[in-house]
C-alpha cells in the first residue's frame, strides 16, 4: 500500500524546499512538468529555477505560511524549454528533523488552457465594450442629424437616455456581461445627477441579470429628471427613498421609488413618454411595474430578476 501511494505521488508535481527557495525533494512529476531532472533541480532555488512570479510579495506568502500553515493561489512560471505555464498552486508548511528548519511542500496544478481561454473572454469583451460604446455615439449623432429641429430639451433627453445605456454598459462590462450589481446601477444614476445628499439608498447586496440593468438604468433617469424637474427635487425641502428588497423565494428584486416633501402630485391627464419608459424599460420582468401619484409624493415600484448564484 505505501508503495503505490509512493509510486502515485511520485508522479504528481509536488517538490520540497526550504523556506529559502532551495530544494530538497523533486518527484518525476516535477521532471515531467516543468522538464528539469532530479539532479537539474535539486539544491536551486525554486524561484530563480522556474522563474516563479507571485501574485503577492514573497514576505507576505511567507507570513500566510506562518500564520496559517499553507498557501494557495496562481503562480507563473517557466518551463525548461521556455514555455510560460500558469499553475494553481498550494504551498504547506512542516516541521522538518533535518537541519535548516520548516520545509515548504509545493504542489502544481496546470491551468495555463484555463487562464488563456480567460484572457481570450476578457479580450472580447473588452472589444464589445469598445464596439457597444462607438455604437452608441454613433446612435447619438444620428438622433442629432435625423431630428436637427428637435427642441433642444427633447434632444438633451434623448442624450441623457443614451448616455444611461453607456453607464450601464460600463457597469456590465466589469462583470463581463454576466449580471449587475444592483447598488453600483444604483450609485450610477445617483451620482450622475449629485443626489448623494436628497435620496435615502436602502437594501441588501444583490446582483440583476444583465438585461435588467439596463431597462433599470433608463428607468431610474427617467424618474431622477422627472423629480428635478417637477417632482420631490424640484425643491430644497424634497427627498427621496431608493430601497430594495430579494423576494423570500429569490425570484424577483422589488425595487421602490418614493418621493417625499415635494411638491402636490396628481395623476397626470395623458401618460407621456416618461412613464410609458418606465413601464416598458425592463423587459421580461417578475411583475409589471407600477406607478402612482400619491398626494406626498410619486411612487414607482419596478420588479427584476435577480442572479441564480445556484445557476
Amino acid at each position: 500500500m505505501e508503495a503505490s501511494l509512493t509510486e502515485l505521488l511520485d508522479h504528481v508535481a509536488v517538490f520540497v524546499r526550504r523556506l529559502d527557495g532551495e530544494i530538497l525533494y523533486w518527484t518525476d512529476g516535477c521532471r515531467d512538468f516543468y522538464g528539469y531532472s532530479t539532479e537539474e533541480a535539486r539544491g536551486r532555488n525554486a524561484s530563480d529555477l522556474l522563474k516563479t512570479v507571485f501574485p503577492l510579495p514573497w514576505n507576505e506568502i511567507e507570513a500566510m505560511l506562518a500564520d496559517e500553515g499553507q498557501w494557495s493561489g496562481r503562480l507563473r512560471q517557466t518551463a525548461k524549454s521556455g514555455r510560460e505555464i500558469w499553475t494553481e498552486s498550494v504551498l504547506r508548511l512542516r516541521d522538518s528533523v533535518n537541519p535548516g528548519g520548516p520545509i515548504v511542500v509545493e504542489q502544481a496544478s496546470d491551468i495555463s488552457d484555463r487562464v488563456a481561454l480567460e484572457e481570450q473572454s476578457a479580450l472580447l469583451t473588452r472589444e464589445l465594450d469598445h464596439r457597444v460604446r462607438n455604437i452608441l455615439t454613433v446612435v447619438q449623432a444620428l438622433a442629432r442629424m435625423s431630428i436637427p429641429d428637435a427642441p433642444g430639451e427633447q434632444m438633451s433627453k434623448l442624450e441623457d437616455r443614451i448616455a444611461a445605456l453607456a453607464e450601464a454598459n460600463k457597469l456590465l462590462h466589469e462583470s463581463s456581461w454576466k449580471q449587475a450589481d444592483l447598488r453600483g446601477v444604483v450609485g450610477e444614476v445617483v451620482n450622475k445627477f449629485g443626489l448623494g445628499g436628497r435620496v435615502a439608498i436602502d437594501g441588501p447586496d444583490v446582483a440583476i441579470v444583465a438585461d435588467h440593468a439596463f431597462g433599470l438604468s433608463l428607468a431610474l433617469h427617467e424618474l431622477a429628471t422627472n423629480a428635478l424637474k417637477y417632482g420631490a427635487l424640484s425643491d430644497q425641502a424634497g427627498s427621496i427613498t431608493l430601497s430594495w428588497t430579494l423576494d423570500t423565494d429569490g425570484l424577483a428584486v422589488r425595487v421602490r421609488w418614493k418621493e417625499h416633501d415635494g411638491p402636490p402630485v396628481s395623476p397626470p391627464s395623458r401618460s407621456g413618454f416618461g412613464s410609458r419608459l418606465i413601464r416598458s424599460a425592463i423587459v421580461g420582468a417578475p411583475a409589471p411595474a407600477r406607478i402612482e401619484y400619491e398626494p406626498d409624493g410619486l411612487l414607482c415600484e419596478l420588479s427584476l430578476k435577480p442572479v441564480d448564484e445556484g445557476a
